[in-house]
């Protein structure tokens, strides 16, 4: 399983990273909105566990864009 994080406190997604780390997943580590659409975009995440109140392009605009560019249908949200 496959896991994005994006977060733009590095201290949280090191933590959370090292958890899930722990329990056995594979994850990749995003210290902001705009790098983690762009991961989005170009890799295949079975989950994607994001901050909403990041500044200056908060996970309600990375889930806006991924509205807006029709990748809607290839996530689960929860």
């Amino acid at each position: 399983m496959l896991i994005l994080l994006v977060d733009d406190n590095e201290d949280i997604t090191r933590q959370i990273g090292k958890y899930l780390k722990i329990k056995g997943y594979d994850y990749v580590e995003s210290n902001s909105g705009r790098n983690g659409l762009e991961i989005l975009s170009n890799s295949k995440f079975d989950y994607v566990i994001l901050d909403l109140a990041m500044p200056n392009f908060t996970g309600y605009d990375v889930i806006q864009q991924i509205e807006e560019q029709k990748m809607l249908n290839n996530f689960l949200l929860v």
